[in-house]
């Protein structure tokens, strides 16, 4: 009984397969997929180009200033943004407030060989996966779980040069383009919060 039934499944999948409904979905997902890789290679092959090489170190104050946090961290085992900087100023400042969020992210990330591999793997992260993702939930919050448009939306997510190429690749401000990377998804979190998304928890 138990072959009969599965094989009764089997047979109805083959013929939704077939149907036009199904047909017209896989469509409509194929292009989505489509958009949504050619987003992100849109936004990675730039920065993969300029990188050249994975452990290449940024050649920008900013960049290694940032690699030496995630290489203080790692020395000292301290990751709190009240003192994780310290070793960077010396006697000259005991205690350093410096927001080191991103810094103790990169330092845990495993199989990385140097700071820079691990750093610049981060450009990908949140620059790529990251920002595309959230661009994706707020598009699909905002218009209404449009699949059409939601493609768009992260289309134009991609189209930007600023952010992430600018700031996460040329400039090297990783902290910052983490946040920035962060806020379309912390947006939709927000809107979906205050209309009352039943997978979210309400705003009161």
């Amino acid at each position: 009984a138990r072959a009969v039934a599965m094989n009764l499944v089997a047979v109805q999948a083959c013929l939704a397969i077939g149907s036009p409904a199904w047909g017209a979905l896989a469509a409509a997902t194929d292009t989505r997929v489509a958009l949504g890789v050619s987003s992100a290679l849109l936004l990675a092959l730039p920065i993969a180009r300029g990188m050249v090489v994975p452990d290449a170190l940024m050649q920008h104050w900013d960049g290694v200033y940032h690699a030496s946090g995630v290489q203080a961290i790692l020395d000292t085992g301290n990751a709190s943004s009240l003192g994780a900087m310290a070793p960077l100023y010396g006697a000259v400042s005991p205690t350093v407030y410096y927001p080191a969020a991103w810094h103790g992210i990169v330092a845990l990330a495993p199989g990385f060989a140097s700071v820079a591999a691990a750093a610049n793997a981060s450009t990908f992260v949140f620059g790529v996966v990251v920002w595309l993702l959230g661009t994706a939930a707020l598009g699909r919050t905002l218009l209404g779980g449009d699949p059409r448009r939601t493609a768009l939306v992260v289309v134009l997510g991609a189209g930007f040069s600023a952010f992430p190429v600018v700031i996460l690749s040329t400039l090297a401000q990783w902290p910052l383009g983490a946040g920035i990377a962060l806020i379309p998804g912390v947006l939709a979190l927000m809107v979906a919060a205050l209309r009352g998304h039943p997978g979210v928890a309400p705003i009161t």
